[in-house]
């Protein structure tokens, strides 16, 4: 899946907060198969490929991930913001 810096993974109540991403290749944060999981009050910027096409992801949640919570974040500077 993603080559982000913060990758939730077959997980339930997992979170991230206060967190700052930045010039990733791949989402900065990936939400695969999980539950009840959340990224909050964090900053997310920047992407390494900022083009339209297949990159320039900010977040992803996919595959089966159901139940999260994403708020409270500063999320800019990226060709597709977050993708579901």
């Amino acid at each position: 899946y993603g080559t982000g810096q913060v990758m939730f993974f077959g997980v339930a109540y997992s979170w991230a907060r206060n967190v700052e991403l930045a010039n990733c290749t791949g989402p900065s944060f990936s939400m695969v198969t999980t539950y009840r999981s959340v990224v909050r009050d964090s900053y997310i910027h920047d992407t390494l490929h900022p083009y339209p096409g297949g990159a320039g992801y900010l977040g992803s949640v996919e595959a089966a991930a159901s139940d999260n919570l994403i708020e409270n974040n500063v999320i800019v500077r990226g060709n597709k913001l977050i993708v579901f």
